[in-house]
């Protein structure tokens, strides 16, 4: 099985959501999406699943000055935007869309600046763009994915364990998914399958990027910006296993926290290298 049969496997297995009632497990699913595709400083919502005291919102995200003040994984992928999930596995997407933003927008605890809306049902493109624009008021922009932009993510491996988790796709056929083929016969995704070989690339790359002032710079700083960008790069650049990226994360915490007992900062090192204005 490639990542497209994957993908439309996965497209399947959301389609039978609605007739189990599986709002909660979608809730889920969605959140775990958007923390890897959106923000990582979402809070989902906590009670009774569909209760109607959540103002409209599944997930959002929390308040954070992270991303201002150091550069690790989590800070750089954190948003200073207030941001609000609501996921629906209803068959009357266009009434519960509407529903949904007009809870979200007259909250009176917080004024959001954007909403993703996740929908397990299938929505042309022409209607998504035209509720995303009626949607969209001053000040707070509206997202919608559909199933076939669920599935699609679904089917990269970095995701590949909320898939199986949440949707009770077998192991065996996740583990047995191999990288999908252009028309010429090149693999697509191989990157996905080599993530060791794939940070020797990023880590040569970085390495190999002309430095603005490298001359002023102590050699051994230089070193620890090579090791905390080419950390970056990879966690940036890689579709990564949950695994695989929180042994990267942790180990770009540990080279934040070494530039920072230098007197530099992860942010000073993106800049030296010319990755941050």
């Amino acid at each position: 099985m490639n990542t497209a049969e994957f993908s439309e496997l996965i497209d399947y297995y959301l389609s039978q959501l609605g007739s189990r009632n599986e709002h909660h497990r979608f809730e889920r699913l969605c959140t775990e999406i958007a923390r890897l595709r959106i923000a990582t400083n979402l809070l989902v919502a906590t009670g009774p699943v569909s209760a109607g005291g959540d103002g409209g919102r599944d997930a959002e995200s929390f308040e954070s000055t992270l991303p201002h003040e150091v550069s690790t994984w989590f800070s750089i992928r954190a948003t200073t935007a207030a941001v609000a999930i609501a996921c629906s596995i209803e068959k009357d997407y266009t009434k519960k869309i509407r529903n949904d933003v007009a809870k979200i927008t007259a909250s009176s605890d917080r004024r959001f600046d954007r909403i993703i809306f996740f929908s397990s049902q299938p929505i042309p493109s022409g209607k998504r763009i035209a509720l995303s624009k009626e949607l969209s008021l001053s000040g707070c922009t509206l997202a919608i994915w559909d199933r076939a932009a669920i599935s699609h993510a679904l089917a990269e491996p970095d995701l590949h364990w909320v898939a199986h988790h949440y949707l009770d796709i077998p192991a065996e056929l996740v583990e047995s998914i191999q990288p999908s083929e252009d028309p010429e016969g090149f693999a697509l995704d191989e990157v996905y399958y080599v993530p060791g070989q794939a940070l020797v690339n990023v880590i040569h790359s970085a390495l190999a990027m002309p430095k603005k002032n490298s001359h002023t710079i102590p050699a051994e700083l230089v070193e620890l910006q090579h090791q905390y960008v080419s950390l970056h790069l990879a966690l940036d650049m890689l579709l990564l296993t949950r695994q695989h990226a929180y042994e990267l994360s942790r180990k770009s915490d540990e080279a934040a926290k070494k530039l920072r007992d230098a007197r530099s900062s992860g942010a000073e090192a993106l800049r030296e290298m010319g990755l941050l204005s």
